[in-house]
């Protein structure tokens, strides 16, 4: 999906009450035949930026709603903390007349896949949910998250916070999960690691904007258990392996 990351999506929107607002980025469909609409969620820790070359290729499909997640880019926190059950209600509150009457598909990347499960059992039978690249985490990869993987990143004069959120953005392209650095945790994706020094820096700044909020997100996330019984359930798909037609996914 490089070529797309070119893809210009349209000037940003905002959502919501003052003080509860969401941003969210609208991106029209490139082909005519595509009446289907997508909403994008990143992941804990990220905004709408980092998700943009996938924007790019479903907008070649879709209408693409890319939005930054609460306290995440430009959108408010939420008012009572971070957290799983904030970040739903500020979505829905903020989305709910942004959405068509017709089917969505919600597509949560990574660790954001509670949201988009939570998020499509708030808004109704016709959201349809898209996971990729789920994280499936055992009792004790949950235990190191929580003692490990959750750092406060408290700003400091000397900087050592931007430094400590370089190794950890840096480290996650390496390792996995970022912290298990050294040969049992180190990451055997096809191709090189994405080491590019502009997306780091961007990822670096949307963790520090983020800060407080991703965590905490992401906290809740690694203690959910998903109860909606809904059918169909969300289909999951990964990048490794990425759909040879995304219309038949969407």
């Amino acid at each position: 999906v490089d070529h797309a990351d070119s893809v210009a999506l349209d000037a940003s929107e905002y959502r919501g009450v003052p003080g509860r607002q969401v941003r969210l980025v609208r991106g029209a469909p490139l082909s005519s035949g595509a009446g289907r609409t997508v909403l994008l969620l990143h992941a804990p820790g990220g905004s709408a930026e980092s998700v943009r070359a996938l924007a790019g290729t479903l907008g070649e499909l879709a209408t693409v709603l890319v939005v930054d997640l609460p306290g995440h880019g430009a959108s408010d926190p939420t008012a009572a903390g971070p957290g799983l059950v904030g970040t739903v209600e500020q979505l829905s509150d903020a989305l709910r007349t942004s959405l068509p009457a017709a089917a969505t598909t919600i597509v949560g990347i990574g660790s954001s896949a509670p949201v988009a499960i939570e998020l499509a059992a708030t808004l109704g039978q016709q959201t349809g949910v898209v996971l990729l690249d789920p994280p499936a985490w055992s009792v004790a990869d949950t235990e190191a998250w929580l003692r490990e993987g959750l750092p406060a990143l408290k700003p400091v004069w000397s900087g050592g916070h931007l430094l400590e959120a370089w190794h950890l953005v840096r480290d996650g392209r390496l390792f996995s999960p970022w912290f298990r650095r050294g040969p049992a945790g180190r990451r055997h994706d096809e191709g090189e690691p994405d080491l590019d020094d502009v997306r780091i820096h961007r990822d670096v700044r949307d963790l520090l904007r983020a800060n407080g909020a991703w965590q905490g997100l992401l906290r809740d996330v690694l203690g959910y258990r998903n109860t909606d019984q809904r059918q169909p359930g969300p289909r999951t798909i990964t990048l490794a392996k990425p759909p040879d037609n995304w219309s038949d996914v969407l």
